[in-house]
C-alpha cells in the first residue's frame, strides 16, 4: 500500500532480526548485527515478528500483474492434478516436514491435500475452500507459476504454496495465536508470524542541527511492516517514527 512515506528497499535496505534463528539479507549482512552498514546508510536492527526468509525478496518487486500469453503460458503447465502434485512434491518438502512438526499436519506429505479439487483464482486458507490452483508472479524480471494448495488438518487451516521458477515456497497456517508463516529460505525453513515490523533511517532529511563545530544533517527513523500474502506477493506500510533532532542522542545521525 503505497503512501508518500513509502521508500524504496533498493535504495535503502533493512536488516531484521530473526525470532529464535539467523538468517543472512541478500548477502549484505546478518540478523544478528546490532548494528550495520547497508549501501553507506547506517541501519538499525529491530525485533520481527518473523524471520528474514519472509523477507527473501524486494516486495516492490513482486507484481501479480503479467503478460496475458505469458500466464497462460505459465498457468497451463500446472493445469492438471498430476503436474500440480509433482511441483508441490518436488518443491515443498522441508516445509511440509515442518508443518508436521508442529503439529499442523500427521505427515510430511501431501495427503491431507485434496489434488483434485481445482479452482482458477488465489486461495486462502481462510476462505474456507478445499483444493488446488495455479496463478502467476513476476519476481524481480523472473516470472513464475504459483502453486496453491489449501486444506484443513487438526483444527488449522493451511495454505501451501510453491513458485517453480524461483524455488519460493511457504505455507500459511490460520492458527488460534493468527497467522503463521513456514517458509522455506535457500533451505532454512523458519516458522514466525506472517507480518514483519523492522525500522531503519532513511535517506530523507528532516532537519539540519547547528552545533558549535558547525551543522548536522539527521534523517527519518522510519517503520516498514510488512505481511506476505496468499497470492505470493506482500502488503507493506512505512510509517515515519521520529526525527534525529527530535531525541537525544539523534536516532538517525
Amino acid at each position: 500500500m503505497p503512501n508518500e512515506n513509502t521508500v524504496s528497499r533498493r535504495s535503502v535496505l533493512r536488516t531484521t532480526a530473526a525470532a529464535g534463528a539467523s538468517f543472512s539479507f541478500m548477502g549484505t549482512t546478518t540478523a544478528t548485527d546490532s548494528n550495520a552498514q547497508v549501501d553507506g546508510v547506517a541501519r538499525e536492527v529491530a525485533e520481527s515478528s518473523h524471520s528474514e526468509a519472509v523477507q527473501k525478496y524486494d516486495p516492490e518487486t513482486i507484481t501479480s500483474d503479467i503478460d496475458g500469453a505469458v500466464h497462460a503460458e505459465l498457468a497451463s503447465r500446472y493445469a492438471d492434478s498430476f503436474t500440480v502434485e509433482s511441483a508441490l512434491d518436488d518443491g515443498t518438502g522441508r516445509v511440509l516436514e515442518t508443518l508436521a512438526d508442529h503439529g499442523y499436519l500427521d505427515s510430511p506429505t501431501l495427503s491431507a491435500f485434496d489434488l483434485e479439487t481445482t479452482y482458477d483464482d488465489v486461495l486462502d486458507p481462510a476462505d474456507d475452500r478445499v483444493g488446488v490452483a495455479t496463478t502467476t508472479l513476476d519476481h524481480d524480471g523472473t516470472e513464475t507459476a504459483h502453486v496453491m494448495a489449501t486444506t484443513r488438518s487438526n483444527g488449522y487451516d493451511i495454505g501451501l504454496y510453491h513458485q517453480p521458477e524461483t524455488q519460493n515456497t511457504y505455507a500459511l497456517v490460520d492458527t488460534d495465536d493468527g497467522r503463521q508463516v513456514v517458509h522455506d529460505f535457500d533451505g532454512d525453513v523458519g516458522i514466525e508470524a506472517d507480518c514483519s515490523s523492522s525500522t531503519y533511517c532513511s535517506d530523507e532529511v528532516c532537519c539540519t542541527c547547528r552545533y558549535s563545530e558547525g551543522t548536522a544533517d539527521y534523517k527519518v527513523k522510519k517503520q516498514e511492516d510488512c505481511c506476505l500474502l496468499p497470492d505470493g506477493t506482500y502488503d507493506c506500510d512505512v510509517t515515519d517514527l521520529d526525527c534525529g533532532c527530535s531525541v537525544d542522542p539523534p536516532c538517525c545521525a
